[in-house]
């Protein structure tokens, strides 16, 4: 529910912003205030059979003059000067609130129909795709999407995540009842208080705030240069950048393996599937989310991996250990459907891979259960299983094409992790005093 609009002031040490508060809604006005009178009412001689009617005036586009509209409705059936004031009284509230919330009639109001690219797959797997709305940041967010997979020709790995990334965001303007507002309002002010929220209740690292900054950044970007008159400044312009804390994954010593082999292997086979391919083919987990059935060559034991999924967009070549060959063969891997991804959104090969989160928790959930210090993750295991093969005296030149590095330096931070470890040698062999 709307209401009377209050005026606040919020103040700390490193800000004072005005802003306009209705119903739960915050908007800074700066840019409504440059662009809108609102709303007032004309009685004519102020008798009750002269011509009444609600006027307000709104920047026309590209010309820096106010135009003025008018409201006669319902003023002409009324007979008394009561009624009339009473019905303006209500026009004033109805338009005063509509153009608070963005409404300019130089701009496209109508409900559209399209397809949204941010309604989550099972929902719309029920429902559908399809939504109606009118031309909000949803809908442009949406275009943008389609824009970018179809002239970009991005990964599927990064589509998907500009893809939430940017659900995220409509999602956060939704929760605070402005994801309908015109895409012009949004300024820099919009963007500090989502970073707040990503921050404290996301805690999203500084690493992640950047990334979403850079995509918002290129949302807007695409409206300003491709959609004329949806928005003229970029609201991510400006913004902080945060300061990086680089990711490290511990790789699993032998204790901590053998302890989720025991937890794992039987109890959940799927999970320890996909434990011992990361650790066997050193594929990232993005990498083995987009694996297909097609992408084997079950005669020579490899995977072949196509650029759109590899992360530096080569295409390259991974040998399959013979014990994993035999155990994929053993368990019909080989006669599933080339479409298939090894890993579904069902836990089973399926026509739909499984989502990033969905990995990443299996794994954290068993990692708490467990009680493994942080650090361990997911793609630990790719870390893991370079240094067994380091230990193994596997030659780095064959680890680094396995890996699809291009250079023996990016080999150095496994290398060093391993001799942080501790040395076998030492720890077995050392002489006694």
């Amino acid at each position: 529910m709307l209401y009377y609009c209050v005026v606040l002031t919020v103040q700390n040490k490193y800000q004072s912003v005005l802003w306009y508060v209705w119903g739960g809604n915050q908007m800074n006005t700066r840019m409504i205030r440059k662009e809108v009178l609102l709303p007032k009412i004309y009685k004519g001689n102020g008798t009750s059979d002269s011509q009444w009617f609600i006027y307000y005036s709104i920047l026309k586009p590209g010309s820096g003059t106010m135009v003025r509209f008018r409201i006669y409705d319902g003023f002409k059936e009324l007979k008394t000067i009561e009624e009339k004031e009473a019905h303006a009284d209500k026009l004033l509230k109805k338009w005063r609130r509509k153009l608070l919330n963005g409404y300019n009639p130089f701009f496209e109001q109508d409900q559209i129909k399209y397809a949204s690219r941010i309604k989550y797959d099972f929902i719309a797997a029920k429902t559908g795709r399809i939504v109606e709305t009118e031309k909000n940041i949803s809908y442009y967010v949406s275009v943008y999407l389609d824009y970018i997979k179809q002239d970009k020709k991005l990964r599927p790995a990064t589509w998907t995540t500009y893809k939430s990334k940017l659900r995220i965001f409509c999602q956060w303007l939704d929760k605070k009842e402005i994801g309908n507002c015109q895409i012009r309002f949004y300024d820099i002010e919009t963007i500090k208080l989502f970073n707040t929220y990503l921050r404290q209740n996301r805690t999203s690292s500084g690493k992640t705030l950047n990334q979403y900054n850079v995509t918002l950044h290129g949302f807007f970007e695409y409206l300003i240069k491709e959609k004329k008159n949806v928005c003229h400044v970029n609201p991510v312009n400006g913004i902080m950048r945060y300061e990086e804390k680089s990711t490290h994954h511990k790789a699993y010593s032998a204790g901590y393996i053998d302890k989720i082999k025991e937890r794992v292997s039987e109890s959940d086979p799927w999970l320890w599937l996909m434990i011992k391919v990361l650790f066997n083919t050193l594929l990232r987990p993005t990498e083995l989310r987009y694996l297909q059935m097609k992408h084997f060559d079950w005669v020579d034991g490899l995977i072949h991996l196509p650029g759109e999924i590899s992360k530096n967009h080569n295409d390259r070549t991974i040998t399959l250990p013979m014990h994993l060959l035999e155990d994929l063969r053993e368990s019909g891997y080989d006669k599933v459907d080339r479409e298939m991804y090894l890993f579904g959104a069902n836990r089973k090969p399926d026509v739909k891979h499984a989502s990033k989160n969905f990995l990443y928790n299996q794994m954290k959930d068993i990692l708490i259960e467990l009680g493994v210090p942080k650090g361990f993750t997911l793609y630990s295991w790719k870390h893991t299983g370079v240094q067994q093969l380091a230990k193994k005296k596997v030659s780095l030149m064959f680890i680094k094409a396995q890996l699809g590095h291009a250079s023996y330096d990016q080999m150095i931070p496994y290398i060093e992790e391993l001799l942080a470890q501790g040395n076998e040698e030492i720890r077995y062999d050392a002489p006694r005093l």
